[in-house]
């Protein structure tokens, strides 16, 4: 009973002085947060100071006040404050033991960075972190960086604790020899320098590196230096010993005035847990005003419009960049606009914010301000600082975009006037195709036609000789789309055009002959080493009644053909040759086909089959041959209304891939 009794009031003990530490330690730091708003400017002392004033705040605080200054400083090429705000927070997360957010502010302060000097820390730094990181490999090429750097006073103090760091890198490595050998430097160094006396710029190490160094008298080399810390040693023993005997017999007395004191602790121990989160909660306030003291240092040293507002949207602090933006200083500006944002005239920037307060995000907005001298376009970003999850108030950056918004017009301008130019030749074009009305005259048909831009490099093609009743249709697939296709398609036109005038009765297959000689000769493709040329389909059909006979030939292309006494489709691929180029001779040949009143061809490039949907998947010749098949016993005009619909229901929401042109006959 006794023992227990011993046991119970030694742990009452130590839980009260480690109650009252923690009293002291958070007035402490509570003191020196109440100091920060006298800092002005960036520099070693305050850097230290800032990371120590933040060690209370939480870690989501923290990575939101020093996320948003990071991108603050990218965003406006701030090398020397990204520096320091990086800093900043690659020391606060170390002191916490976040060592992987730790390395993120370490890389981005390095990407920051533009001075020698400062590379040497930041090596240092980033060993130091790979070791807690059990990332070996790395801390080893950071640490020997800084045992490479020159000598100063500077680097002496980070060469000294970058042995000891070698020293445990090689512990881990199961090295003993080399971890001692880098202790001894480590001991060595030390002795010759005063580790208490540090350069301004170290006031920026971490708290490994600011904890009270041991005595150098400690560290003297030699078997006489190890004969007396054995000595000392056993002494402490016989000391602790002693003290520990003394220790048991005053607790013995002391057990029995704790079982009276016990009731009154309870007390006490609730007022101190109500204490505490009474300190809690005022560390977090002092840690957050010393984060927006921080921010607002920062800002002051941009160029931008930096404005805050409370929850209710009311302005409640700008810069010197808000007042050079607008002309006008804060007062000036409020008897204009308003104090409240929630009720700007300026619309766009009235939604952002309504979203922002909605969606509690960061939104964007570009707004015209005439209220200057010159009407400016500006870009405002407004970002909401959270709270438990409320809005607690409103931080906006504005840039002048003007300039911007002025080439952006430009362009807009030259892109009307071109696109107006490609309309024009969109109705040219139009007008080289042979009209649905003249063809019907002589077969029903349908025409799909869909440019994948405004012009097109496909076409299609059509000529009747009434003296033998016969006529040749084409569907050709030109080199390329938008206007380079639709030139070349002008060209293959009129090359058709100049063949079938001279050679009436040439079949399809000659027809294509002709025209690869033709398009080389035109296109210079035996002095250059251009190869455009065309895909393309020509079929000639001669009618004998209920019957026709139709002649097809193609290059690189397929067509299929519909007979309704056997209900099949059937697809024929054409020369595996394009039109253009001089790399093969080429070798067309012509397919006989004899068809039946009713019976029906089909023409088209490859842009139908080609065609992808969200999946990736081409429409393919397959799918196509079955969607004729299915809808070949209705009316053709109906049949070209079922394929386009297939076609969009493939398609979706995903963009056209290339021109599309169908040409359907019937017999």
């Amino acid at each position: 009973m006794l023992k227990r009794l011993l046991i119970a009031t030694v742990l009452l003990l130590a839980s009260l002085g480690l109650y009252a530490h923690q009293i002291d330690e958070a007035e402490h730091y509570y003191a020196q947060l109440k100091e920060i708003s006298s800092a002005e400017g960036f520099s070693a002392d305050s850097i230290r100071s800032l990371a120590d004033k933040l060690a209370t705040a939480s870690p989501q605080f923290l990575k939101e006040i020093f996320g948003q200054l990071s991108l603050e400083c990218e965003r406006r090429s701030d090398e020397e404050t990204g520096y320091y705000a990086s800093l900043v927070a690659a020391v606060c997360f170390y002191d916490r033991g976040m060592y992987s957010d730790a390395m993120k502010y370490a890389n981005l302060a390095v990407s920051f960075n533009h001075q020698a000097d400062r590379k040497t820390y930041l090596e240092f730094l980033k060993g130091k972190l790979y070791l807690k990181q059990k990332k070996y490999d790395l801390a080893y090429q950071s640490l020997a960086i800084v045992l490479e750097s020159p000598d100063s006073e500077t680097n002496k103090l980070l060469k000294c604790e970058t042995y000891r760091s070698m020293s445990e890198y090689y512990e881990h490595c199961y090295n003993t020899v080399k971890a001692l050998e880098y202790l001894n430097n480590y001991i060595a160094l030390q002795d010759t320098i005063h580790c208490r006396s540090l350069d301004k710029n170290c006031c920026l190490l971490p708290q490994f590196m600011q904890s009270k160094y041991i005595d150098r008298q400690i560290f003297i080399s030699g078997n006489d230096t190890i004969n007396d810390l054995e000595n000392e040693n056993q002494q402490q023993n016989t000391t602790i010993f002693i003290l520990a005997i003394s220790g048991v017999l005053t607790l013995s007395f002391s057990a029995f005035a704790a079982c009276k004191w016990v009731s009154l602790s309870k007390a006490n121990t609730k007022l101190s847990i109500h204490n505490q989160g009474i300190e809690s909660r005022q560390n977090e306030l002092a840690a957050a005003q010393a984060g927006l003291a921080s921010l607002s240092l920062i800002a002051e040293q941009t160029s931008n419009a930096f404005l805050t507002a409370d929850h209710t949207g009311k302005i409640t602090w700008v810069n010197k960049g808000f007042e050079k933006l607008y002309n006008k200083n804060l007062r000036e500006y409020i008897l204009e606009n308003g104090e409240n944002l929630f009720y700007s005239t300026d619309t766009s920037r009235k939604t952002a914010l309504e979203n922002c307060r909605e969606l509690k995000k960061t939104q964007i907005c570009q707004f015209k301000f005439t209220g200057a001298k010159e009407p400016k376009w500006i870009l405002s970003t407004i970002s909401p600082v959270l709270e438990s999850d409320h809005i607690n108030q409103y931080v906006i950056i504005e840039n002048d975009i003007t300039d911007i918004k002025a080439s952006e017009l430009k362009l807009l301008e030259n892109n009307s006037r071109i696109t107006g130019s490609i309309r024009s030749a969109h109705i040219i074009q139009q007008l080289l195709l042979p009209l649905s009305q003249t063809i019907s005259k002589y077969y029903p048909l349908f025409v799909i036609y869909k440019p994948k831009d405004i012009v097109s490099g496909d076409f299609y093609w059509f000529k009747h000789n009434a003296d033998s009743n016969t006529s040749i249709i084409a569907v050709g697939d030109c080199t390329g789309h938008g206007v380079p296709g639709a030139m070349m398609s002008v060209l293959m036109i009129r090359i058709l055009d100049e063949i079938t005038a001279l050679k009436p009765e040439a079949s399809p297959a000659e027809i294509l002959t002709e025209m690869q000689d033709k398009v080389v000769e035109m296109l210079k493709q035996r002095q250059t080493e251009n190869s455009n040329g065309l895909d393309i389909t020509i079929a000639q059909i001669t009618q004998h009644g209920n019957t026709a006979d139709v002649t097809l030939a193609g290059a690189k292309s397929y067509f299929a053909y519909y007979q309704t006494d056997t209900q099949t489709t059937t697809l024929v691929k054409g020369t595996k040759k394009s039109i253009g180029g001089t790399d093969n001779e080429r070798c067309f040949e012509d397919r006989m086909l004899s068809l039946n009143k009713g019976d029906r061809i089909y023409l088209s490039s490859d842009g139908f089959i080609d065609q992808n949907n969200p999946e990736r998947k081409c429409f393919g010749s397959q799918r196509f041959t079955e969607l004729i098949n299915q809808s070949a016993n209705s009316p053709i005009s109906e049949q070209k209304e079922f394929i386009e619909n297939a076609l969009a229901q493939w398609q979706q929401d995903q963009p056209q891939r290339d021109d599309i042109c169908v040409v359907a006959l019937q017999m």
